[in-house]
Order: structure tokens, then sequence, then C-alpha cells
């Protein structure tokens, strides 16, 4: 609940204008939307803030406004803190400059109120992320370089135990709000909540991070190339003595992210989860743009000139996805090549996006893969149709017996709704929901959802569809799949008849 806490303050502003103003105080009407989002560039700014003056600690005033310059506005670390500016990577950003700056103070002068800060952006980057967990050894062994440095940080440790005491307090102050949560709700102190994924497989898809058009880190930023070459320099100029915490903390970063099985971090531009680790590699990035500066003035303009274009592709790629030109995961290198610096869609573009994690049949049946249908199953409709309104929301839903036969993982779950298109049957303010669900050992594993309105009837002559590729997870353990229509409100809507297929790939 780590961004919940963060996001708190100003949801009680919110909530007493919207007490005030006589607005819906349900969370969402407008005061809740503006306070929050408005209260997390706080945190934004403050992030920007404190990452100047730690580069200030290592480079030179231009230096610094370069890597400022850089980073904000020619990686994705732009949308993070703009359009996505309440999702965790900006905010986290934040906490790690507190971290590192609050680390470097404290190993030059011990004060116990740098070791409250680090305890707190500990406790808080850990709450938010708990994978982030390993940002620990950035204090732990922080101007750390060689076997004497290790037992000169050993003997400050024994000096100061009192302050690595307060600091592992204050990050236990910061836990016990998700820990009281646990405790009522699940009844324990510790919960894991991703009890239905695994957050780590053997596989490793190292080379999908940096180099896949879905979500290559390196071609969607890259500018943080430049980073990585940087660490050559970063060596060479010896700048701090923490190059092998610094080096070391990446390199376990980008496996654990690597070693994801949702290594694609859908609805982002490139690799949302390195966004945080920016503040880390700031300074191999700082050392290369140091060596820049002394080099001629052609190589300058050479390499200044990338560094524009860079950031020119960013914004854009950013405008590109919070308009939908390109989406949020998914992409191929033909949509990606067939979308490259355009400023609208048409749905001839639509067909080449392929292997987004819950694709559409559809779209695969364009390109002329054979689907084979393997299971079917209707609704039994009592009168041949269902009538939803405002007594009756939900409809019956089709249990799919787990029986089959077959492994049904890695193969299509269509859910398809007829709806009666007779004005006198539906809504011209119709707000519904086609679901599927998937429940794995008696608990929810997958629910998706798809929305449609009056227009979307329509449209689509009565035939509403969901198709959701079904995770491999769901073939280690006893699933139940399922199906069903609801409306919201006050609407109506007939139900002519409800069918859930499982479609495999033909040979």
């Amino acid at each position: 609940m780590g961004m919940a806490m963060l996001y708190l303050p100003f949801f009680l502003i919110g909530h007493l204008w919207a007490i005030a103003g006589g607005y819906p105080t349900d969370g969402y009407s407008f005061p809740y939307q503006f306070c929050v989002s408005t209260g997390m560039m706080i945190y934004i700014v403050l992030g920007i803030i404190i990452f100047r003056k730690l580069l200030l600690r290592y480079f030179s005033d231009k230096v610094t406004a370069v890597v400022l310059f850089l980073f904000c506005l020619g990686t994705n670390y732009f949308r993070e803190a703009t359009d996505y500016n309440m999702g965790p990577h900006a905010t986290l950003f934040m906490f790690y400059c507190l971290l590192i700056y609050y680390t470097i103070k404290w190993h030059q002068i011990p004060k116990v109120k740098y070791a409250v800060v680090i305890g707190v952006s500990l406790g808080f980057i850990s709450l938010i992320r708990p994978s982030e967990v390993i940002c620990i050894l950035i204090p732990l062994f922080w101007n750390v370089n060689n076997k004497q440095a290790l037992m000169d940080k050993i003997t400050m440790v024994k000096q100061y135990w009192k302050h690595l005491l307060v600091l592992f307090f204050a990050c236990f102050i910061v836990g016990i709000p998700q820990m009281m949560y646990w405790k009522t709700v699940a009844g324990s102190w510790f919960f894991n909540s991703y009890w239905n994924h695994p957050s780590f497989t053997i596989e490793s898809h190292v080379m999908n991070i940096f180099f896949s058009f879905r979500k290559g880190w390196f071609l969607y930023t890259p500018m943080i190339a430049f980073a990585f070459i940087g660490f050559y320099f970063l060596y060479k100029y010896k700048l701090f003595k923490s190059t092998p915490v610094v080096v070391s903390f990446i390199i376990l970063n980008i496996f654990i992210i690597s070693h994801n099985p949702v290594w694609w971090n859908a609805g982002s531009l490139g690799q949302r989860f390195m966004v945080q680790s920016y503040v880390i590699l700031a300074f191999p990035f700082g050392a290369f743009i140091q060596y820049v500066y002394e080099k001629k003035l052609m190589f300058k303009l050479f390499i200044s000139t990338i560094f524009g274009l860079f950031v020119l592709l960013n914004i854009f790629q950013t405008w590109q996805l919070t308009n939908w030109i390109i989406p949020g995961d998914g992409i191929t290198e033909e949509y990606y090549k067939r979308m490259f610096l355009k400023t609208k869609t048409t749905p001839e573009d639509e067909r080449w996006l392929l292997h987004s994690e819950y694709g559409d049949v559809k779209d695969a049946l364009v390109q002329g893969i054979k689907y084979d249908k393997v299971y079917s199953c209707s609704l039994d409709i009592d009168g041949g149709s269902t009538m939803l309104n405002a007594d009756n929301v939900f409809s019956k839903p089709i249990l799919t017996p787990t029986n089959l036969g077959y492994d049904v993982a890695d193969n299509y779950l269509v859910a398809s709704a007829i709806i009666d298109t007779n004005a006198a049957n539906i809504s011209t303010d119709l707000s519904a929901h086609l679901v599927t669900v998937i429940n794995k050992n008696g608990k929810l594993f997958q629910y998706r959802q798809h929305d449609f309105n009056y227009n979307d009837v329509k449209t689509n002559n009565g035939n509403i569809q969901l198709s959701v590729l079904v995770p491999p997870q769901v073939s280690d353990g006893h699933y139940e799949l399922s199906s069903y229509v609801y409306i919201d409100g006050k609407c109506k809507m007939k139900l002519l008849n409800l069918t859930v297929s499982v479609l495999k790939e033909g040979k």
C-alpha cells in the first residue's frame, strides 16, 4: 500500500473539497482526481530537486544541467512523470534520490536524522514495489571498493550501531499499516498477495528486455545506452568509491526484471520497471557527458545531434502512446515500423498488433492462422432471452467444466454475447460489460472485462466478443472457466445468447 499512503493526504484534501463543493464523495469525482494527481507532482518535483543536488556532488553545474535535461525529456521517465504521474516509478525515483543523497550525507557526517530519512526511503521503496528491496545494498556498501574499505565500513557501522537501529525502526514504522491490513484481512501479519502469479522464472528474457519491439529498453529509450557506455568512464575518472555497488545494483536489478514472467510490463513506453534505476545510471551517464565535454567541438556537435534526436523521438513516442497510436503492449516489429512517426491510426493498422498477452483471435485470423474450436458451451437462457435491468443486472454465468481432456493453457478463451438491437429492448445510455473469469485452486486467478455501450452493440449488429489468451500458469492446478454479462445503473438490455469457446491453433 505504499502508493496509497502517499495518495492519502491529497485524497483527504479532495474529500473535503468534494463535501464543500457538492461533488460525489465517491473517491473518483473531480476534486479527488485533481488533488491526488496534483499532489503526486509534488513528490516528482521534489525528486528532480534532490536529483540535481545529488549530481552536483560529483559533476559540474553544466554536466548536471545536461544530465537533468536528457534524463527528464529524453528517457521514458518523461512519460512516468507526466501522463502516468500517479504510477509508482517517478515516485520511486524520488525515494531513490533521497536514499542515495542522505546515504552520502550520513557517510560524510553521521547523524541520526540522516539515518531516519534512509530508513523511511527504504520502507517506502519496498512497500511500493517489493522487488526493490535490493536497494538496501546502496547504504550497506556505499564507499566500499576494496577489502580495506569494507573493513572501514564495518568499523563505522559498529561505531554508529544505534543509527542502524534507528534506520530499521523507521523502515519498520512505514510498513506497520500494511502489516495491520494483512492481519485484518488475511489473518496474518505477512501475506504474499502474489500467490497466484509467479514473480520469478528460470527462463531469462534479457534480450527481450533490451531489444524487443514489444518492450525493448534500448529501442524505446535509446538514450540510456550511453549510461552503459559511461560505466567505463565512471571507472576511468574514479569519481567516487561506490562504483562496485552501482554496477552490482544495476546487474542484480536487470537479472530480477529479466526473470520476471511478465517482463513486458504492459501499459508503458518501453521498460518502465527501469525508470527508478535512472538515479543510479545517472552516475555513469554523467561520466560520459563529462568525457564529451573534454572532446573537440565536432565530436560535441555529433553527440549533441544524436541526443537531440533521441529527445524528440522520446517526446513524440510518448505523445503517440498517450493518444493510443502505439499501444502500451503487444507491439510487433511490423506494427512498430508501420506506425513509426505516424500521427493517426487506421483500422488496417491494428492487424499487425499480434502478440498482446490477451491477444484477439480476430487479429490472428487476419494473418491466416487457423484456429480449431475444441470446446463450446452456450448459456441455457429461459424463453430464449434474458432481460437485464435495474432489478436484474447480472446474467447467469456459463461455467465451463475443467475435465475437458486437454490443457487449456496457451489457448484462446472466447466469450461471445448476442444482444437484441431492437430499440424497445436496449437503452441508448447502455453501459454493459462482458466478463471472463479464471479461477485456480478455488481462488480468482484472472479477470478480464470488455466494456461496451449502445453504439458498440449497433455497430457490431448485436455481437460482442471478448477473446483472452489463457495464461500458462493454469496448467499446474485445478482451474475453472466462466463468463457472464452485467449492466450498470438503470439501463436495460436483452441478452439473446452467451457462448464460451476454447480455440487452439490448428495445424
